[in-house]
């Protein structure tokens, strides 16, 4: 196999879902005597580590990689910034970022890469709340996908905007739309974080139920499929239907778990919101050391 083969091979195993089999292609590509070749598998690398929760090492990937960078794979590499910045920084700040990408990667032609940068961007704005700008960039999104033959990745917009009608509250069109993404073939094996905005949008209907039994078999499998970034989301939205349900010790054992996977991830937006959910699960069961906690980190305030 040669190395644009391989390289090839790892990005398709990506696109189905299969990390780990990625992961050995990329791997071996870095042994090449090419460095430009070595860099462009550290950008593989870099997308599996921040697929998987790891910005730290998808950084590293990057930066090794910077100097070697030219043209279309200089595009990508800052389309992986931005998409890092998603998971660590202020979602304006992302979305910065993934603005300048998309200039470069439309210019240079990867449609493939502008899909994903598109998407990032999207769900920074929806972090933000700047919903209307979030739903135009799927559109968007799903356009290029279309274009270029990618159905189950166009597919999933659908469903990304189903995520953006559950934030703007509007739940009969966020369920529709998750529903017709599902009929249309996307594939939550595949995808599990697909199941999480179903079960977030389930909760906020007052369907507690529902959204446990959806968000059950998505926490397995998004550890079965190497998709740790997401874990922490659906391990706090596990905790958030632990407490609507008055299941006060899972409520404050899930936070506390959602808190510390939030911490090792450097998203520090969410770490203390995780665990301010443990904190008020644990005075709500009347837990005296929870108490003291409150004090120290208001006086530390």
């Amino acid at each position: 196999m040669t190395a644009d083969e391989r390289h090839a091979a790892a990005l398709a195993l990506i696109e189905r879902g299969r990390p780990a089999e990625a992961r050995r292609h990329a791997t071996a590509g870095l042994r090449t005597r090419d460095p430009a070749q070595a860099a462009r598998f550290r950008l593989v690398l870099a997308w599996i580590d921040l697929d998987r929760g790891s910005s730290e090492a998808s950084l590293r990937h990057l930066d090794a990689a910077a100097p070697l960078l030219r043209g279309p794979d200089l595009a990508r590499a800052r389309c992986l910034r931005g998409l890092n910045l998603c998971q660590t920084a202020d979602p304006r700040e992302a979305a910065a970022a993934l603005t300048a990408a998309i200039r470069d990667l439309r210019r240079h032609g990867e449609h493939r890469w502008l899909a994903n940068a598109l998407i990032g961007r999207g769900v920074a704005r929806a972090h933000a709340l700047l919903l209307r700008a979030a739903d135009a960039d799927f559109v968007a999104a799903h356009e290029v996908l279309e274009r270029i033959g990618q159905h189950e990745r166009a597919v999933a917009c659908l469903h990304n905007r189903g995520f953006v009608a559950t934030l703007a509250g509007h739940l009969p069109v966020a369920l529709d739309r998750f529903e017709r993404a599902a009929a249309a073939g996307l594939d939550a094996t595949r995808q599990p974080e697909a199941l999480l905005d179903r079960a977030e949008a389930l909760l906020a209907a007052g369907l507690v139920g529902d959204a446990r039994r959806v968000l059950d078999p998505a926490v397995r499998m998004l550890d079965r499929v190497g998709r740790g970034s997401r874990l922490p989301d659906a391990v706090l939205l596990a905790a958030r239907c632990a407490w609507s349900e008055g299941d006060l010790p899972a409520a404050g054992l899930l936070a506390d778990r959602a808190a510390t996977l939030f911490r090792a991830q450097r998203r520090h937006t969410w770490t203390p919101v995780a665990t301010a959910l443990g904190l008020r699960a644990r005075l709500a069961a009347g837990d005296r050391t929870a108490l003291a906690a409150v004090r120290r980190t208001a006086l530390a305030c």
